[in-house]
């Protein structure tokens, strides 16, 4: 058997040392990437849920001052648990209440409750974590009450909606 001596000249190809290099700038592009994508993916959930809780609050102050505004006489304010408020309506003559409760499933989020005269309880929205109540005279000695709600999801921050309500009586 003969063998043949095959020398090749001019061999195109990488060395072990630049396949290296160019593994580790690779590395270093994809982990830039990586880093800026979880960033805004942080961003993006961050601003949706405070984006959710700013709807809530709203859908729950605006539920709330509706019908304090048709109520015959504002009966509490307790601070306790997050806040418990009642009122008596003018239509029906029954009492009305909101309090912050826990909700029964794995998220564990706080809600705003309505009941009828201590019965049923309603959640009306989550994410709501206090009730506050100012009570004030206006000149014609009528009663106007300042409702602020706060609520959080997450570590979304907390926010704070509020508004004034003139009693009808």
């Amino acid at each position: 058997m003969k063998y043949i001596k095959v020398t090749v000249k001019n061999q195109k190809g990488v060395t072990l040392v630049e396949l290296i290099v160019s593994l580790l700038l690779i590395g270093i592009v994809f982990g830039t990437i990586n880093t800026f994508l979880a960033y805004g993916l942080n961003t993006y959930n961050t601003n949706r849920d405070r984006a959710e809780v700013a709807e809530n609050l709203r859908v729950g102050l605006n539920r709330l001052s509706r019908e304090m505004r048709m109520a015959a006489e504002f009966k509490s304010f307790t601070e306790a648990n997050g806040g418990r408020l009642a009122f008596k309506s003018t239509g029906t003559g029954r009492t009305i209440s909101y309090h912050i409760s826990t909700s029964g499933d794995s998220e564990s989020a706080k809600q705003l409750i309505r009941a009828v005269d201590g019965q049923g309880n309603n959640p009306v929205v989550r994410y709501v974590h206090k009730i506050q109540v100012v009570s004030a005279l206006d000149g014609a000695g009528v009663e106007v009450l300042t409702v602020t709600l706060t609520g959080e999801k997450g570590r979304s921050g907390s926010r704070e909606v509020s508004t004034t309500v003139r009693l009808r009586n």
